[in-house]
């Protein structure tokens, strides 16, 4: 008994309890941005047109409600800044994690999970590791921890030095990442459009019926967190789609209203659960989603 306890000690010093009655990290809902670094393209041309995803700094999205961040490091010529695929954003990764940083410190209460994934470049993740350790950011990649961790016992591991916590996370999500989610669905010749009124319930059935089956898919006895993709895929064919007709990633997730349409679902509770729903452009509707998600999951 004495050698079981020795070994439970450091979990409840976390906040992980065996038998607990708190509620885990992997079963709170909570709001992360897509492609977050792409809120920092300023550009308005073709490439960043199909590249942006979200409109603000990462002050900006944590004050629209997110509280997570899909972060994807690069890392060329001694320069760590981030990327959305081959477009590289020239925003210093330190100075974003500082802005994530002082937010934190200012809203104590709240935990902030930096998902760090899609790593490139040869000495990404040293580097990563480097600019983390530099300002006191624990980045956790051992994801069995997450089978038993509370939202508490996440709080305490991401505690800063000056308040506030941040809990980064290696490639501890299951993403469920669906490409036939598109907002551009092709049938032949015939093209059906997220937010075109002759074809728009049919984008959105699809769309729907993919996203019920993240939330019902059973864990088992996987302990990552994982994710509701809650926005438009893109393949090449689907962006040329959406030049053909002037948009954007942008422009289609405002012209779909495709946030506005999950902020209803999520009050009527229509998904079984949620850990993590990930958006586009998240001050479209964010705030209202995180209250809601609060009241009804």
């Amino acid at each position: 008994a004495t050698q079981q306890l020795l070994l439970i000690l450091p979990f409840l010093a976390l906040g992980i309890k065996p038998g607990r009655t708190e509620r885990l990290l992997s079963e709170t809902p909570m709001i992360f941005t897509h492609d977050s670094a792409t809120g920092y393209l300023t550009k308005q041309e073709i490439v960043t047109n199909w590249a942006r995803t979200q409109t603000g700094n990462f002050t900006s999205q944590l004050n629209c409600g997110a509280r997570g961040f899909d972060l994807r490091p690069s890392y060329t010529n001694n320069e760590l800044v981030m990327h959305h695929g081959d477009v590289i954003v020239h925003h210093p990764f330190a100075a974003a994690f500082e802005e994530i940083i002082a937010w934190a410190q200012a809203h104590p209460s709240e935990l902030v999970v930096p998902f760090i994934t899609s790593c490139d470049g040869t000495g990404c993740d040293d580097a990563v590791a480097q600019v983390l350790a530099s300002h006191n950011v624990t980045w956790l990649r051992e994801c069995s921890v997450l089978a038993n961790l509370t939202v508490t016992g996440a709080q305490r591991m991401g505690a800063l030095p000056n308040g506030g916590a941040i809990l980064a996370l290696g490639d501890c999500v299951d993403e469920q990442y669906d490409p036939s989610d598109e907002c551009y669905m092709e049938h032949g010749l015939q093209v059906d459009v997220c937010y075109e009124a002759s074809t728009q319930a049919s984008v959105f059935s699809h769309f729907w019926e993919s996203l019920n089956k993240s939330a019902n898919l059973p864990r088992g006895t996987d302990p990552r967190l994982w994710m509701i993709q809650g926005h438009w895929q893109y393949s090449t064919a689907s962006v040329a789609q959406g030049i053909l007709r002037n948009s954007s990633i942008l422009l289609d997730n405002s012209r779909s209203q495709v946030n506005k349409l999950l902020l209803h679902n999520i009050s009527n509770h229509d998904f079984a659960k949620i850990n993590i729903l990930e958006l586009g452009n998240v001050c479209e509707e964010g705030p209202a989603i995180a209250q809601a998600l609060k009241i009804h999951y």
